[in-house]
């Protein structure tokens, strides 16, 4: 008979805690020194296992804090629950612990699905703020969570925040502005800009020689034409050698 046993581990140095789930207690203590000493452990700079490394093996105090025959239970929910409880997660606000996920992915081949993490991960997430289209801001500490209840993708709502996608749906990038018109001014802006930088940068340049023998270079032929009385399909057809003149205009 299998008993399944949640695990404590302390840092007696700085109070950390790291909480696992074993199916054969002490299999995983063994395997987690192992994998702290050897640089050919895919887990060798683990979180925890770096920590071991630093703070020396004989400084952590290991314990089992729950036992059950019902593996699935102990590992779908207790030491996500535990966990919590240490406030063991990386990723939680003033992270208490070396947990680099929320539990519940390990052996048993469970996996915790996003929403129930994010359910149980009370402090997990940074600050975000966003400009929503009627005009206010909407700012919140759960980014995967506010995407999965408002329906929205996660990967485009991160872009918006970054800034490398203006808006998505009904939401604008906030960039520290006093209000959303001037958001949309200072884009169109931008826009404006690149497509200007744009334009200079793929415009090609025309050298001419004008009827008096000067040379003439300049990047916009059509207002070129324009500004000397020229047509603009004619003078193009000298700048590329099929027509040898046009009013006195040549190539150099």
């Amino acid at each position: 008979m299998i008993i399944y046993s949640i695990y404590k581990v302390v840092n007696q140095i700085n109070g950390k805690v790291y909480i696992g789930f074993d199916s054969k207690w002490p299999n995983r203590k063994i395997r987690h020194l192992k994998d702290a000493r050897s640089k050919r452990s895919r887990a060798h700079n683990d979180i925890f296992h770096k920590a071991i490394r630093k703070s020396g093996q004989e400084n952590f105090v290991w314990e089992v804090i729950y036992q059950s025959k019902d593996g699935k239970h102990c590992k779908d929910n207790m030491e996500n629950y535990f966990i919590v409880e240490n406030h063991s997660f990386i990723n939680f606000e003033n992270s208490n612990g070396y947990n680099m996920t929320l539990g519940g992915d390990g052996m048993l081949g469970f996996k915790h699905s996003e929403k129930s993490k994010l359910k149980n991960s009370i402090s997990c997430g940074k600050m975000f703020k966003v400009w929503h289209k009627d005009g206010h801001i909407i700012e919140g500490k759960h980014m995967k969570n506010f995407c999965i209840e408002n329906d929205l993708n996660y990967e485009s709502f991160k872009k918006v925040l970054s800034g490398k996608l203006f808006s998505y749906i009904n939401y604008y990038t906030y960039d520290g502005e006093k209000s959303f018109e001037e958001a949309l001014n200072k884009y169109q802006e931008k826009i404006k800009n690149s497509m200007q930088i744009m334009g200079e940068k793929h415009a090609k340049t025309y050298t001419l020689k004008n009827p008096g023998g000067k040379l003439m270079t300049f990047t916009n032929l059509a207002k070129f034409a324009r500004d000397n009385d020229l047509n603009p399909q004619s003078l193009k057809q000298v700048a590329m050698g099929r027509l040898k003149s046009n009013k006195g205009w040549t190539l150099p």
